[in-house]
Protein backbone atom coordinates (compact mmCIF):
# COMPACT_ATOMS: atom_id res chain seq x y z
CA UNK A 1 0.00 0.00 0.00
CA UNK A 2 2.92 2.17 0.22
CA UNK A 3 2.44 3.05 -3.54
CA UNK A 4 -0.21 5.81 -2.24
CA UNK A 5 2.55 7.23 -0.37
CA UNK A 6 4.47 7.99 -3.98
CA UNK A 7 2.22 8.64 -6.26
CA UNK A 8 0.00 11.98 -6.37
CA UNK A 9 -3.45 11.75 -5.46
CA UNK A 10 -6.80 13.29 -5.66
CA UNK A 11 -8.64 14.84 -2.17
CA UNK A 12 -12.26 16.36 -1.88
CA UNK A 13 -12.43 18.95 0.69
CA UNK A 14 -16.05 19.65 1.98
CA UNK A 15 -16.25 23.21 3.46
CA UNK A 16 -19.14 24.29 6.09
CA UNK A 17 -22.11 25.23 3.77
CA UNK A 18 -21.54 29.30 2.36
CA UNK A 19 -18.02 29.53 3.19
CA UNK A 20 -16.26 28.18 0.63
CA UNK A 21 -14.39 31.02 -0.72
CA UNK A 22 -13.05 31.04 3.10
CA UNK A 23 -12.64 27.44 3.11
CA UNK A 24 -10.51 27.78 -0.84
CA UNK A 25 -8.24 30.08 1.09
CA UNK A 26 -7.53 28.57 3.89
CA UNK A 27 -6.71 25.30 2.18
CA UNK A 28 -4.95 27.43 -0.60
CA UNK A 29 -2.55 29.43 2.77
CA UNK A 30 -1.67 25.71 4.12
CA UNK A 31 -0.47 24.73 0.53
CA UNK A 32 1.35 27.45 0.33
CA UNK A 33 2.85 27.03 3.54
CA UNK A 34 3.60 23.73 4.88
CA UNK A 35 5.65 22.32 7.84
CA UNK A 36 7.94 20.05 5.92
CA UNK A 37 9.00 19.52 1.91
CA UNK A 38 6.83 17.78 -0.06
CA UNK A 39 7.52 16.23 -3.71
CA UNK A 40 4.47 17.36 -5.78
CA UNK A 41 2.41 20.59 -5.99
CA UNK A 42 -0.98 20.28 -5.88
CA UNK A 43 -3.32 21.84 -7.79
CA UNK A 44 -6.73 23.55 -5.98
CA UNK A 45 -9.86 24.06 -8.26
CA UNK A 46 -13.60 24.19 -7.30
CA UNK A 47 -16.19 21.48 -8.30
CA UNK A 48 -19.52 21.30 -7.57
CA UNK A 49 -19.39 23.33 -4.30
CA UNK A 50 -16.29 21.45 -2.89
CA UNK A 51 -12.46 22.36 -2.97
CA UNK A 52 -10.40 19.80 -5.23
CA UNK A 53 -6.89 19.53 -4.46
CA UNK A 54 -5.00 17.05 -6.86
CA UNK A 55 -1.63 16.65 -7.65
CA UNK A 56 -1.57 15.50 -4.13
CA UNK A 57 1.39 14.48 -2.08
CA UNK A 58 -0.74 11.74 0.50
CA UNK A 59 1.54 13.69 3.14
CA UNK A 60 0.73 17.01 2.37
CA UNK A 61 -3.27 15.70 2.29
CA UNK A 62 -2.55 14.97 6.12
CA UNK A 63 -1.35 18.53 6.58
CA UNK A 64 -4.85 19.89 5.36
CA UNK A 65 -6.21 17.56 7.46
CA UNK A 66 -4.44 18.45 10.77
CA UNK A 67 -4.73 22.13 9.70
CA UNK A 68 -7.77 23.23 8.20
CA UNK A 69 -10.91 24.73 10.47
CA UNK A 70 -13.53 25.82 8.16
CA UNK A 71 -14.57 22.30 6.85
CA UNK A 72 -16.73 19.50 7.65
CA UNK A 73 -14.09 16.53 5.63
CA UNK A 74 -11.34 15.65 3.37
CA UNK A 75 -12.16 12.89 1.38
CA UNK A 76 -9.77 10.72 -0.44
CA UNK A 77 -11.10 9.79 -4.31
CA UNK A 78 -8.89 6.19 -3.78
CA UNK A 79 -10.78 5.19 -6.74
CA UNK A 80 -12.41 6.46 -9.98
CA UNK A 81 -13.67 5.05 -13.28
CA UNK A 82 -16.89 4.31 -15.78
CA UNK A 83 -19.54 1.88 -14.69
CA UNK A 84 -21.79 1.04 -17.55
CA UNK A 85 -23.86 -1.64 -16.41
CA UNK A 86 -24.20 -3.41 -12.66
CA UNK A 87 -22.76 -6.32 -13.07
CA UNK A 88 -19.33 -4.11 -13.30
CA UNK A 89 -19.62 -2.68 -9.79
CA UNK A 90 -17.62 -5.97 -7.75
CA UNK A 91 -14.85 -5.77 -10.02
CA UNK A 92 -14.92 -1.71 -9.58
CA UNK A 93 -14.87 -2.58 -5.74
CA UNK A 94 -12.33 -4.90 -6.02
CA UNK A 95 -9.76 -2.78 -8.10
CA UNK A 96 -10.11 0.04 -5.85
CA UNK A 97 -7.70 -1.45 -3.13
CA UNK A 98 -10.19 -0.09 -0.14
CA UNK A 99 -10.18 -3.80 0.91
CA UNK A 100 -6.57 -3.10 2.03
CA UNK A 101 -6.41 -0.24 3.30
CA UNK A 102 -7.01 -1.65 7.13
CA UNK A 103 -4.41 -4.09 8.26
CA UNK A 104 -7.22 -5.42 10.86
CA UNK A 105 -10.69 -4.52 9.59
CA UNK A 106 -12.09 -5.92 13.21
CA UNK A 107 -10.74 -2.54 14.88
CA UNK A 108 -12.09 -0.55 13.19
CA UNK A 109 -16.35 0.58 12.77
CA UNK A 110 -17.54 1.57 9.41
CA UNK A 111 -19.97 3.51 7.55
CA UNK A 112 -21.17 2.81 3.87
CA UNK A 113 -22.86 5.44 2.09
CA UNK A 114 -23.98 5.44 -1.57
CA UNK A 115 -24.84 8.69 -3.49
CA UNK A 116 -26.34 8.45 -6.64
CA UNK A 117 -27.83 11.33 -8.99
CA UNK A 118 -28.50 8.83 -11.88
CA UNK A 119 -29.89 5.24 -11.26
CA UNK A 120 -28.68 3.85 -14.65
CA UNK A 121 -26.58 1.09 -12.95
CA UNK A 122 -28.48 1.37 -9.93
CA UNK A 123 -29.94 2.68 -6.78
CA UNK A 124 -27.91 3.98 -3.82
CA UNK A 125 -29.70 0.41 -2.36
CA UNK A 126 -28.22 -1.48 -4.74
CA UNK A 127 -25.01 -0.16 -4.86
CA UNK A 128 -24.52 -0.16 -0.86
CA UNK A 129 -25.72 -4.06 -1.21
CA UNK A 130 -23.33 -4.92 -3.75
CA UNK A 131 -20.46 -2.77 -2.15
CA UNK A 132 -20.90 -4.74 0.79
CA UNK A 133 -21.51 -8.25 -0.92
CA UNK A 134 -17.79 -7.70 -1.88
CA UNK A 135 -16.75 -6.37 1.33
CA UNK A 136 -18.65 -8.20 4.23
CA UNK A 137 -16.49 -7.44 6.65
CA UNK A 138 -17.51 -4.12 6.44
CA UNK A 139 -20.89 -5.24 6.74
CA UNK A 140 -20.13 -7.11 9.80
CA UNK A 141 -18.34 -4.00 11.62
CA UNK A 142 -21.13 -1.53 10.34
CA UNK A 143 -21.59 1.76 13.17
CA UNK A 144 -25.27 2.43 14.27
CA UNK A 145 -25.89 6.32 13.91
CA UNK A 146 -27.79 5.87 17.21
CA UNK A 147 -24.67 5.09 19.56
CA UNK A 148 -22.10 6.78 20.47
CA UNK A 149 -18.78 6.34 18.33
CA UNK A 150 -15.15 7.49 19.35
CA UNK A 151 -13.25 9.78 16.76
CA UNK A 152 -10.98 6.73 16.20
CA UNK A 153 -12.80 4.34 15.18
CA UNK A 154 -15.03 5.56 12.24
CA UNK A 155 -14.02 4.71 9.21
CA UNK A 156 -16.50 6.35 6.38
CA UNK A 157 -16.48 5.20 2.95
CA UNK A 158 -19.17 6.84 0.02
CA UNK A 159 -19.73 5.15 -3.41
CA UNK A 160 -20.83 8.08 -5.95
CA UNK A 161 -22.21 7.63 -8.72
CA UNK A 162 -23.38 10.03 -11.96
CA UNK A 163 -23.88 9.86 -15.41
CA UNK A 164 -20.14 9.79 -16.30
CA UNK A 165 -18.29 9.49 -13.44
CA UNK A 166 -18.20 6.79 -10.68
CA UNK A 167 -16.16 6.58 -7.53
CA UNK A 168 -14.68 5.69 -4.26
CA UNK A 169 -14.46 8.31 -1.26
CA UNK A 170 -12.53 7.43 1.88
CA UNK A 171 -12.92 9.99 4.68
CA UNK A 172 -9.62 11.09 6.35
CA UNK A 173 -11.28 12.35 8.89
CA UNK A 174 -13.59 9.91 9.67
CA UNK A 175 -15.78 11.42 12.30
CA UNK A 176 -16.43 15.49 11.02
CA UNK A 177 -13.62 17.50 11.08
CA UNK A 178 -15.14 20.11 13.64
CA UNK A 179 -15.08 17.52 16.26
CA UNK A 180 -12.03 19.24 17.51
CA UNK A 181 -11.17 16.96 20.78
CA UNK A 182 -11.65 20.19 23.15
CA UNK A 183 -14.81 19.75 24.40
CA UNK A 184 -15.84 18.08 27.74
CA UNK A 185 -19.06 16.22 26.78
CA UNK A 186 -21.89 15.50 28.87
CA UNK A 187 -22.22 18.99 30.54
CA UNK A 188 -25.15 21.80 30.07
CA UNK A 189 -25.53 23.78 27.68
CA UNK A 190 -26.35 23.31 23.67
CA UNK A 191 -23.64 23.94 20.75
CA UNK A 192 -25.95 25.05 18.01
CA UNK A 193 -22.97 26.75 15.73
CA UNK A 194 -20.44 23.78 15.22
CA UNK A 195 -16.67 24.88 15.26
CA UNK A 196 -15.99 24.91 11.72
CA UNK A 197 -18.91 27.67 11.12
CA UNK A 198 -17.46 29.49 14.25
CA UNK A 199 -14.08 29.66 12.77
CA UNK A 200 -15.29 30.84 9.55
CA UNK A 201 -17.38 33.13 10.80
CA UNK A 202 -14.22 34.46 13.13
CA UNK A 203 -11.89 34.76 9.49
CA UNK A 204 -14.33 36.07 7.63
CA UNK A 205 -14.93 39.00 9.94
CA UNK A 206 -11.14 39.87 10.44
CA UNK A 207 -10.89 39.87 6.79
CA UNK A 208 -13.46 42.32 5.91
CA UNK A 209 -12.89 44.71 8.87
CA UNK A 210 -10.44 47.16 8.55
CA UNK A 211 -7.83 46.78 11.10
CA UNK A 212 -8.78 44.07 12.82
CA UNK A 213 -7.13 41.24 11.00
CA UNK A 214 -5.16 38.59 12.77
CA UNK A 215 -1.64 40.35 12.76
CA UNK A 216 -3.51 43.57 13.81
CA UNK A 217 -5.46 41.28 16.82
CA UNK A 218 -1.80 40.25 17.66
CA UNK A 219 0.15 42.80 17.50
CA UNK A 220 -2.00 45.53 18.99
CA UNK A 221 -3.89 42.71 22.31
CA UNK A 222 -7.40 42.39 22.52
CA UNK A 223 -9.40 40.60 24.59
CA UNK A 224 -11.90 38.70 23.23
CA UNK A 225 -15.53 39.05 25.02
CA UNK A 226 -17.90 36.42 24.53
CA UNK A 227 -21.56 37.12 26.15
CA UNK A 228 -24.55 33.73 25.63
CA UNK A 229 -21.36 31.82 25.56
CA UNK A 230 -22.81 28.58 25.78
CA UNK A 231 -20.34 25.84 25.44
CA UNK A 232 -17.44 28.50 24.37
CA UNK A 233 -17.28 27.67 21.12
CA UNK A 234 -16.99 31.08 19.32
CA UNK A 235 -14.52 32.29 21.65
CA UNK A 236 -12.31 29.51 21.83
CA UNK A 237 -12.82 29.09 18.06
CA UNK A 238 -11.07 32.92 18.10
CA UNK A 239 -8.70 32.15 20.15
CA UNK A 240 -7.33 29.01 18.33
CA UNK A 241 -7.10 31.24 15.72
CA UNK A 242 -5.43 34.05 17.11
CA UNK A 243 -2.77 31.33 18.50
CA UNK A 244 -2.77 28.94 15.53
CA UNK A 245 -3.85 25.96 17.10
CA UNK A 246 -4.15 23.54 14.24
CA UNK A 247 -7.26 20.97 15.37
CA UNK A 248 -4.17 18.07 15.20
CA UNK A 249 -2.87 19.30 18.65
CA UNK A 250 -6.37 19.35 19.83
CA UNK A 251 -7.81 16.24 18.46
CA UNK A 252 -6.26 12.68 19.33
CA UNK A 253 -6.43 10.77 16.28
CA UNK A 254 -8.17 11.34 13.00
CA UNK A 255 -9.28 8.00 10.76
CA UNK A 256 -6.62 8.01 8.16
CA UNK A 257 -4.34 7.50 10.90
CA UNK A 258 -5.31 3.57 11.19
CA UNK A 259 -4.62 3.18 7.56
CA UNK A 260 -2.12 0.10 7.08
CA UNK A 261 0.13 2.18 5.35
CA UNK A 262 -0.19 5.58 7.65
CA UNK A 263 3.29 7.45 7.74
CA UNK A 264 3.01 7.31 11.58
CA UNK A 265 6.43 9.68 11.86
CA UNK A 266 5.36 11.81 9.38
CA UNK A 267 2.11 12.52 11.48
CA UNK A 268 4.62 12.88 14.46
CA UNK A 269 6.48 15.36 12.73
CA UNK A 270 3.39 17.73 11.53
CA UNK A 271 2.09 17.54 14.90
CA UNK A 272 5.14 18.36 16.45
CA UNK A 273 5.91 21.03 14.31
CA UNK A 274 2.14 22.57 14.31
CA UNK A 275 3.20 22.38 18.12
CA UNK A 276 6.13 24.76 17.17
CA UNK A 277 4.04 27.33 15.77
CA UNK A 278 1.85 27.85 18.56
CA UNK A 279 4.62 27.78 21.01
CA UNK A 280 6.19 31.08 18.85
CA UNK A 281 2.89 32.63 17.77
CA UNK A 282 3.12 36.36 19.88
CA UNK A 283 0.02 38.02 20.85
CA UNK A 284 -1.42 39.47 24.19
CA UNK A 285 -4.83 39.06 24.63
CA UNK A 286 -7.77 37.69 27.31
CA UNK A 287 -10.87 36.86 27.44
CA UNK A 288 -14.16 37.08 28.97
CA UNK A 289 -16.75 35.06 29.21
CA UNK A 290 -20.45 35.14 30.55
CA UNK A 291 -23.67 33.56 30.41
CA UNK A 292 -27.40 34.35 32.12
CA UNK A 293 -27.38 30.94 33.03
CA UNK A 294 -25.78 29.71 36.58
CA UNK A 295 -25.48 26.20 35.38
CA UNK A 296 -23.98 27.01 31.92
CA UNK A 297 -21.39 29.20 33.77
CA UNK A 298 -20.28 26.32 35.85
CA UNK A 299 -20.09 24.26 32.66
CA UNK A 300 -17.71 27.25 30.99
CA UNK A 301 -15.18 27.03 33.66
CA UNK A 302 -14.44 23.58 32.93
CA UNK A 303 -14.66 23.65 29.15
CA UNK A 304 -12.44 26.77 29.18
CA UNK A 305 -9.82 24.73 31.41
CA UNK A 306 -10.27 21.42 29.51
CA UNK A 307 -9.44 24.00 26.08
CA UNK A 308 -6.36 25.59 27.31
CA UNK A 309 -5.15 22.77 28.20
CA UNK A 310 -5.67 20.76 25.38
CA UNK A 311 -4.45 23.68 23.28
CA UNK A 312 -1.14 24.36 25.71
CA UNK A 313 -2.28 28.35 25.68
CA UNK A 314 -2.38 30.45 28.90
CA UNK A 315 -4.56 33.31 28.66
CA UNK A 316 -5.94 35.56 31.43
CA UNK A 317 -9.51 34.13 31.42
CA UNK A 318 -12.78 34.99 33.66
CA UNK A 319 -16.60 33.87 33.18
CA UNK A 320 -19.32 35.00 35.05
CA UNK A 321 -22.99 35.12 34.85
CA UNK A 322 -24.04 38.25 33.58
CA UNK A 323 -27.24 39.88 31.49
CA UNK A 324 -24.98 41.23 28.72
CA UNK A 325 -28.49 43.03 26.95
CA UNK A 326 -29.32 44.68 30.64
CA UNK A 327 -25.89 45.34 31.81
CA UNK A 328 -23.56 45.14 28.99
CA UNK A 329 -21.04 47.18 30.75
CA UNK A 330 -20.91 44.35 33.80
CA UNK A 331 -19.21 41.81 31.61
CA UNK A 332 -16.56 44.80 30.76
CA UNK A 333 -15.81 46.40 33.43
CA UNK A 334 -12.45 44.91 34.32
CA UNK A 335 -11.23 45.79 30.46
CA UNK A 336 -10.76 49.43 30.94
CA UNK A 337 -7.38 49.43 30.23
CA UNK A 338 -7.35 47.27 27.20
CA UNK A 339 -6.90 48.87 24.12
CA UNK A 340 -9.47 46.85 22.12
CA UNK A 341 -12.48 43.83 22.20
CA UNK A 342 -13.27 41.91 20.19
CA UNK A 343 -17.37 40.30 20.23
CA UNK A 344 -17.99 36.64 19.07
CA UNK A 345 -21.78 36.82 19.61
CA UNK A 346 -24.22 33.78 18.65
CA UNK A 347 -27.61 34.64 20.75
CA UNK A 348 -29.39 32.00 21.49
CA UNK A 349 -32.52 33.76 20.20
CA UNK A 350 -34.99 33.92 23.84
CA UNK A 351 -33.83 30.22 24.58
CA UNK A 352 -32.12 30.97 27.85
CA UNK A 353 -32.84 35.17 27.50
CA UNK A 354 -36.17 35.61 28.08
CA UNK A 355 -39.08 33.07 26.72
CA UNK A 356 -41.45 35.47 26.46
CA UNK A 357 -38.97 37.80 24.15
CA UNK A 358 -38.85 37.09 20.51
CA UNK A 359 -35.58 37.56 18.47
CA UNK A 360 -36.58 40.27 16.98
CA UNK A 361 -36.59 42.41 20.75
CA UNK A 362 -33.39 40.30 21.98
CA UNK A 363 -31.63 42.18 18.44
CA UNK A 364 -33.09 45.56 19.17
CA UNK A 365 -31.91 45.14 22.63
CA UNK A 366 -28.11 43.53 21.70
CA UNK A 367 -27.38 46.65 19.06
CA UNK A 368 -28.58 49.37 21.59
CA UNK A 369 -26.09 47.35 24.43
CA UNK A 370 -23.30 47.27 21.93
CA UNK A 371 -24.27 51.49 21.28
CA UNK A 372 -23.66 51.75 24.83
CA UNK A 373 -19.97 49.57 24.67
CA UNK A 374 -19.05 51.91 21.51
CA UNK A 375 -19.22 55.27 24.03
CA UNK A 376 -16.11 53.07 26.40
CA UNK A 377 -14.31 50.69 24.24
CA UNK A 378 -13.24 50.38 20.76
CA UNK A 379 -13.82 46.75 19.55
CA UNK A 380 -15.35 45.09 16.54
CA UNK A 381 -16.65 41.64 16.21
CA UNK A 382 -19.51 39.12 14.44
CA UNK A 383 -23.10 38.26 15.04
CA UNK A 384 -25.20 35.95 13.78
CA UNK A 385 -28.81 36.64 12.93
CA UNK A 386 -31.49 34.04 12.03
CA UNK A 387 -33.34 35.55 9.64
CA UNK A 388 -34.37 38.89 8.15
CA UNK A 389 -36.42 40.45 10.87
CA UNK A 390 -33.34 39.86 13.86
CA UNK A 391 -31.27 41.27 11.72
CA UNK A 392 -32.97 44.55 10.83
CA UNK A 393 -33.59 45.43 13.89
CA UNK A 394 -30.39 44.74 14.77
CA UNK A 395 -28.87 47.28 12.26
CA UNK A 396 -31.44 49.33 13.14
CA UNK A 397 -30.24 49.66 17.01
CA UNK A 398 -26.73 49.37 16.25
CA UNK A 399 -26.92 52.88 13.85
CA UNK A 400 -23.00 54.09 15.09
CA UNK A 401 -21.43 50.79 13.99
CA UNK A 402 -19.31 49.94 10.91
CA UNK A 403 -21.28 46.72 9.24
CA UNK A 404 -20.61 44.04 6.69
CA UNK A 405 -23.37 41.28 6.25
CA UNK A 406 -22.94 37.66 4.57
CA UNK A 407 -25.50 34.80 4.32
CA UNK A 408 -24.34 30.94 4.97
CA UNK A 409 -26.45 27.63 5.68
CA UNK A 410 -26.67 25.92 8.84
CA UNK A 411 -28.51 22.92 9.25
CA UNK A 412 -30.87 23.82 6.44
CA UNK A 413 -31.45 27.70 7.94
CA UNK A 414 -30.56 31.04 5.90
CA UNK A 415 -28.05 32.57 9.10
CA UNK A 416 -26.87 36.11 8.50
CA UNK A 417 -23.50 36.85 9.90
CA UNK A 418 -23.07 40.65 10.62
CA UNK A 419 -18.89 41.73 11.08
CA UNK A 420 -19.34 45.26 13.00
CA UNK A 421 -16.95 47.50 14.32
CA UNK A 422 -16.90 50.54 16.68
CA UNK A 423 -15.95 53.97 14.67
CA UNK A 424 -13.96 55.33 17.41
Amino acid sequence: MSVFLAKPQRFLVRPAPGWLDVAGKEVREIISSPVQKYKFAPIVTEEDGLIVVSDCDYRQALEIVCRVTTVHDVDWVIHSGRIRARSEWSSFFEKSGVGQLWSDVAKQQFKLAASVSHPIVGTEKEIRELAQATWPEFKANEHDDSEESGIQSLQRIRIEASKNRHRILVSMGGQPLFKRGYKITGLSAVAPLPEHHASACFLWATSVLQGWSLNDLRDLGCAFVTPFAGTGTTCFESLARLFDVAPALTRQQFACENFAFHPVATMATIRQRLLGRVQNTKGQCCAVLGDINDEVVTSLNQQSESFLRACGVSISSSIMTNDFLERPLELTKALDDVPRLFFPLNPPFGQRLAKSTGSDAIYHKLGRALELCATKYHFAGYVLCPDESSWRHLLASAVSLNAETRHFTHGGTDMRVVAFSSRN
